[in-house]
């Protein structure tokens, strides 16, 4: 079974939800894909720490 992952991380390390809206809702939306930013990232210090940023 496929499940499909709407969580992606952008190359700066911020996360964004995506939802790709059903073709007969897209005129009620206006769009093919809702993109939400979460304004959490990682963040990766010279050190090599990884921490998150809020």
């Amino acid at each position: 079974m496929y499940l499909p992952h709407r969580l992606w991380r952008d190359p700066s390390g911020v996360f964004h939800f995506r939802l790709v809206v059903p073709v007969d809702l897209r005129q009620v939306f206006g769009k093919k894909i809702i993109k939400v930013s979460s304004v959490v990232g990682i963040v990766t210090s010279a050190d090599g720490t990884t921490t998150w940023q809020v």
